[in-house]
Parts: structure tokens; C-alpha cells; sequence
């Protein structure tokens, strides 16, 4: 029988750290392999695209009659260096948006949006997972007060959309929110509710998996 601890002791430790360093690539293939398959090799990335922007949708237009709202978006973050909470203090889109009839898509307003007047807001959403503001009248950031009204919001439910690093730390990749053009008084219970909707409904699609 072949002897593993033979063979290796006559190994420089070099030889031996390259041979870990192939182990373990070879390990990350092999639990990749599906993800490795499916963004390297579809054949139809269009179709696959719009499948899935059809199926978040369809799921966000579901929420926006549920919860009676004028939207439910999911925003991601993106560009710039990440801070230790994995926030990315750059930029957020927009990627995908449910809406009430008759409302137009906003999508292109909010892309490559500047958040950096925002920031207080989004760290203490990536410590509490919710940020509700029920009247914006009375909100205490004007900057972020006065831009919600000229969309036209009077309340606005922030959910914080926290993923896994490779690692499985969190990370806070985004937020999806529910946007009213009434003032809202939801209950604990309510706002926990949909809080979870993501996780429930939207996190395997928007993941792709």
C-alpha cells in the first residue's frame, strides 16, 4: 500500500505548501462547480436575465398590493472601497422595482446614485435591519427629507439586505424598500413582516440560484 506520510516527508515544505495551495483550488472548483457552470457557460444570458428580472418583479408586484404601496424596490450598492461592515460608500442602484398602476418606473432615476449624505442613515440600517420612517415631515435629515418629497414619498420602509461572505460573515449589500405616498403606522409585527420578505420571497432570485 502506498504511504501518504512517506511521500510527503520526502518534500521540501515548499513542495508540500504548493501542494496545499492545489488542494485547496481544487476544492473551491469542485463546491463552485455549479456557479463556475452557470457564469461561464449559459448560452443564453439575455433570456436568463430577463427571466429572472420578470421573476422579481412579478414577486415585488406581489408585495405592492399586499402592503399597499406606490413601490417595493430592491437597491444594491456598488463602487468604492468597502467599509469593515461591507457597506460599499459609493454608489446604489435601483435594480429591480415592483409598482402600484399607473405609477411610472424609477428605476433609471436612482441609478449610480451618490449615497454619501446618506451614510449615517444606511450604518445605523445595516445595525438595526429596519429603518421606518412613518411621516417624512417629521424627519430629522433634511437632505434626505426633502429628496424623499420630491419624489413624492410621505412614508418609506427601509429593509437592510445583509448576504454571506465566503467566509460567512455578513456583509450589507443593499436595501429594499417599501414606498408609500400616504403617512403609515405599521405595528412592530407589521414592519417585521416585511422585513422578512426578502429572505422569504427574493433572496434566491435576486441571487440567481
Amino acid at each position: 500500500m502506498f504511504k501518504f506520510n512517506f511521500f510527503f516527508s520526502n518534500l521540501t515544505k515548499k513542495q508540500i505548501a504548493y501542494f496545499k495551495i492545489i488542494g485547496f483550488v481544487l476544492l473551491m472548483v469542485l463546491i463552485k462547480y455549479e456557479y463556475i457552470k452557470d457564469t461561464f457557460f449559459k448560452t443564453d444570458l439575455i433570456s436568463n436575465g430577463l427571466i429572472q428580472q420578470r421573476n422579481i418583479k412579478r414577486e415585488l408586484n406581489k408585495l405592492v398590493k399586499t402592503y399597499k404601496c406606490d413601490y417595493v424596490a430592491i437597491n444594491l450598492f456598488h463602487n468604492g472601497s468597502k467599509a469593515l461592515n461591507g457597506t460599499h460608500f459609493k454608489k446604489m442602484s435601483r435594480e429591480y422595482e415592483g409598482k402600484a398602476n399607473g405609477k411610472l418606473p424609477l428605476t433609471y432615476v436612482f441609478k449610480n446614485f451618490d449615497i454619501e449624505p446618506f451614510s449615517d442613515e444606511f450604518l445605523n440600517l445595516s445595525r438595526g435591519l429596519v429603518l421606518y420612517i412613518n411621516d417624512i415631515d417629521k424627519y430629522e435629515n433634511q437632505y434626505l427629507r426633502n429628496m424623499l418629497k420630491r419624489s413624492g414619498y410621505k412614508s418609506v420602509l427601509y429593509v437592510a439586505i445583509i448576504d454571506k461572505d465566503f467566509w460567512g460573515n455578513d456583509l450589507f449589500t443593499g436595501f429594499m424598500t417599501y414606498e408609500f405616498s400616504r403617512n403609515t403606522n405599521f405595528s412592530e409585527s407589521d414592519i417585521e413582516e416585511m422585513r422578512l420578505q426578502y429572505d422569504l420571497k427574493l433572496r434566491t432570485l435576486v441571487k440567481g440560484n
